[in-house]
């Protein structure tokens, strides 16, 4: 481990690589573990890039599936208004309930239907050839 009296005989250049590999191991919450790198500068470079780049793949990951899960609830959100605009219009109009049922699960199979089929057709017409692809839009 890094000790003072080591370090006084040491150069500045390598004093400084210790203090910013373990500035950079606090920062980021890795923690000193049972391994780290030994007195060779260029393992403790390796090991700084490394743990940089794999905190960047975790934000990355994270993001990711935040994104996923936020699309997932922003389709949802859309359904449910969409039924509860339907159900106030069934209400103000007295339709009866079983037919309000009826309604409400034909309108939540289309919706559900028409989005997925939106992003599967979005996808692919743009693979289509110049001419067909111009023809559908």
């Amino acid at each position: 481990m890094f000790t003072t009296e080591l370090a006084m005989n040491k150069p500045w250049d390598y004093m400084y690589l210790n203090c910013l590999y373990f500035s950079v191991v606090t920062i980021v919450t890795v923690g000193y573990g049972d391994y780290s790198p030994k007195e060779n500068s260029v393992e403790k470079i390796y090991v700084m890039f490394m743990i940089l780049i794999g905190c960047g793949q975790h934000a990355y990951s994270i993001s990711t599936i935040g994104s996923i899960l936020t699309d997932l609830n922003k389709n949802k959100v859309m359904t449910r208004n969409n039924l509860g605009e339907l159900n106030n219009y069934m209400l103000k109009q007295k339709v009866p309930k079983h037919l309000m049922y009826l309604a409400r699960k034909n309108l939540e199979y289309v919706l559900t239907e028409e989005q997925s089929t939106n992003n599967k057709v979005n996808q692919l017409i743009p693979l289509l050839d110049k001419n067909i692809n111009n023809k559908l839009k």
